[in-house]
């Protein structure tokens, strides 16, 4: 069952139920088009995969600066988020593992920022983030113990939190970030006490023509790199807390 509500107004507007019918089910595929405003809609509770969803967002033409947002939530479970770039640099595609719950698509268009909620539970999230097979700027910026912000070129911005932990204070959760082809580069943020465990940048061919900055925190950093070849290496980052482990592959 879908169910459609207004959060503004703290209303359902429509129950959707799709049902077997000779052993096909009623409909599989949901179409939403928020047309103009600042719209915000959250995909929440997916229980299932079958259901694949289209969300435009709306175009305004010149009205600027637009700000629609789509939020996923996750479960307390293992979570496997996946942003896909689309076409422009408002559009793309989501691939949601939820728990236990198959893969599910989630494509989007006309869309300036995706919000991920991890779900704040032990499970282990892993993100991945990638770009387009060209030359892509990376950037991603640590912010709370468990989140942060990431973007790849112009495309919307990717806020991400509630990554989960381990439960006793320590990280249990990933980030992928994955160039693909062309001259990618790779700005990246450690914040004070964050509880990601691993990010690993994967570059992709051409070997060796990518570039990555990371960049510490104003607190005491301890930092530690050790190359396991002409083009990989790891850069472990502890400030204030857990390490993270930046694993660098083909750059």
């Amino acid at each position: 069952m879908v169910t459609v509500s207004d959060l503004d107004a703290s209303q359902v507007l429509y129950r959707l139920r799709t049902i077997v019918d000779a052993g096909r089910l009623t409909f599989r595929t949901i179409n939403f088009e928020l047309l103009g405003g600042d719209d915000r809609i959250s995909v929440i509770g997916r229980d299932e995969a079958d259901l694949l969803v289209n969300i435009d967002g709306g175009n305004e033409g010149a009205v600027l600066p637009q700000s629609d947002h789509i939020t996923v939530v996750g479960s307390p479970n293992m979570d496997y988020l996946e942003v896909v770039p689309g076409a422009t640099g408002d559009a793309g595609t989501l691939f949601v593992h939820r728990g236990p719950v198959p893969i599910s698509t989630i494509n989007f268009t006309n869309t300036e920022d995706v919000i991920l909620d991890g779900g704040n539970g032990t499970g282990g999230d892993l993100l991945i983030v990638r770009g387009t097979g060209g030359s892509n700027a990376f950037s991603l910026q640590a912010f709370t113990s468990s989140g942060g912000v990431a973007q790849v070129d112009n495309g919307p911005t990717i806020n991400f939190f509630n990554l989960d932990t381990d439960g006793v204070g320590g990280p249990n959760s990933g980030i992928n970030l994955d160039g693909q082809g062309g001259d990618d580069s790779f700005a990246l943020t450690h914040a004070e006490n964050w509880l990601v465990g691993v990010v690993a940048v994967f570059g992709g061919a051409p070997s060796g023509s990518d570039s990555v900055q990371i960049s510490g925190t104003a607190a005491v950093d301890d930092v530690t790199y050790t190359a396991n070849s002409a083009n990989s290496g790891q850069l472990v980052v502890t400030s204030g807390g857990s390490p993270t482990v930046y694993e660098l592959i083909d750059v």
